[in-house]
């Protein structure tokens, strides 16, 4: 048996170096770090590619401790794992890394305590993966959601605000939320005279405004000449600048700022860290530039519109007498004047538009309207009534009275509102509907009533019928 033993042993010495061949060969293949420290952090094994992600020889690394190898910055990021390793501990986690002259990686770390018989740790075995390309994948589909986010929401403000200022205000704070900035504003340059204006401003709670006027050459970056030019200005910590006591008074620590020519003034979308530092992705620096043209487009447009309803505003107003005011916000509309009679009405196709005329009646018949005017006003409000429910569906009616005979009649309806072409016919030509029904709508109301209030636009109509107790003095008697 002893000699049969002794031939024996040979043998199981050959399978064992084969397999530790075979072992090694596959770590030294293997798309990832594979190693083993003792309890003193130093490498007892280690595969092919530590020489493939660091430069140096396999045998050379043998023995070196964990930092000696991958770099102090490194080791530090990972020091509390190894030593939670090193007590027992399994650990998995994602980490970026710094490897200094090896670059920088996104890896997956796995550390796996090596316990003998007893249950004491003598080693640790390390798994690392470098994920960064998954990372960039998924950081590329995460900007291309946000983008798409970015433009609806920027689809969204053109469409539901005539307002410029209105979509700069809703485009800042999709941007700004969405890069996770601490603020996002806009900034015009009047470079003669060394001046430029923040506004509007989004910023996060807590974060200081900087709205209002500033001294254009007072912050440093403003003088970079490329910039100025209308390149994209990227700023990673402007605190590092000789001159940064603006820039920490401002809260302009790390900025992209989009220059952009609108209506002949030099203005910039920014999006800037108030405190932190921060690499500005590509990724990110496009969207800021893709946002700013295509809100310029959106801004020039609304301008357009605002004119465009300006001029037809002055018309209406002229060829009306000045009974019918055009507005283009609620701001603008009357202040609901005296009490109100009675309650709200609800209008709809069935019922409501007959307890208007009546409240119309009561309200007139209070305030020693005449007969005829009674009836000239319960005739406005039923065309305003009817309006809002063969166009919207219908609405909501009230009636305002003051002490010295003057009757308000508000009616609000959630529809499309009136198209912008369809308002000089609308207010002037008896029987044109643009719902193909006959009737009289605004050009009764006109003929009925002291003076109409019209403001409509895509979330609905608002009109106030004003009645005075005696008709006013024509303005060109």
């Amino acid at each position: 048996m002893q000699g049969k033993d002794a031939q024996d042993q040979p043998s199981q010495n050959a399978d064992d170096g084969i397999a530790n061949d075979r072992l090694r060969r596959l770590a030294d293949n293997a798309p990832l770090l594979i190693g083993y420290v003792d309890m003193d952090g130093r490498y007892l094994f280690n595969n092919h590619t530590y020489t493939d992600w660091f430069g140096v020889d396999t045998a050379d690394i043998h023995g070196k401790k964990i930092k000696e190898v991958i770099g102090e910055v490194a080791y530090q990021a990972v020091k509390h794992h190894l030593q939670a390793a090193l007590s027992g501990e399994v650990i998995n986690d994602n980490i970026p890394m710094n490897y200094g002259s090896a670059g920088g990686r996104f890896v997956r770390t796995t550390l796996i305590p090596d316990k003998d018989t007893s249950g004491s740790v003598r080693g640790v075995m390390l798994f690392v993966m470098d994920d960064t390309a998954l990372c960039e994948a998924q950081d590329h589909m995460i900007a291309a959601y946000n983008r798409f986010v970015l433009v609806s929401n920027i689809g969204h403000a053109v469409r539901s605000a005539a307002d410029p200022n209105a979509i700069k205000e809703m485009t800042i704070a999709a941007l700004g939320e969405t890069l996770d900035a601490d603020r996002c504003y806009y900034v015009t340059y009047d470079l003669q005279r060394d001046h430029s204006i923040v506004g509007p401003e989004w910023r996060r709670e807590g974060v200081p405004s900087i709205s209002g006027e500033h001294r254009t050459s007072d912050y440093s970056p403003n003088r970079d000449t490329n910039y100025l030019a209308g390149e994209t200005n990227v700023i990673e910590d402007a605190f590092l600048f000789p001159d940064s006591a603006v820039a920490r008074t401002l809260g302009l620590r790390a900025v992209v700022r989009a220059p952009i020519q609108q209506e002949g003034q030099t203005t910039a979308l920014v999006v800037a860290m108030a405190t932190e530092a921060r690499i500005w992705t590509e990724q990110e620096v496009a969207l800021v530039e893709t946002t700013a043209s295509q809100t310029r487009g959106a801004v020039e447009a609304a301008h357009a519109r605002q004119r465009e309803r300006a001029i037809l505003r002055d018309v209406l107003a002229s060829v009306t007498g000045g009974k019918l005011n055009l507005v283009f916000d609620r701001t603008e509309l009357p202040t609901p004047v005296g009490q109100r009679v009675d309650t709200s009405l609800s209008l709809t196709p069935t019922e409501g538009l007959r307890s208007l005329r009546h409240l119309a009646r009561q309200a007139a018949l209070h305030a020693g309207h005449s007969d005829e005017r009674q009836n000239d006003l319960i005739t406005a409000a039923s065309e305003a009534g009817m309006n809002a429910i063969v166009h919207a569906g219908g609405g909501d009616a009230w009636v305002q009275l003051t002490e010295k005979g003057m009757v308000q009649i508000w009616i609000e309806d959630h529809g499309k509102g009136i198209a912008t072409m369809d308002l000089p016919r609308a207010a002037l030509a008896r029987g044109y509907s643009t719902q193909g029904t006959l009737g009289h709508g605004i050009k009764m109301m006109l003929e009925t009533s002291d003076r109409v209030y019209l403001l409509t636009g895509s979330n609905g109509t608002t009109v106030v019928l004003e009645q005075e107790r005696e008709a006013p003095i024509p303005a060109w008697l």
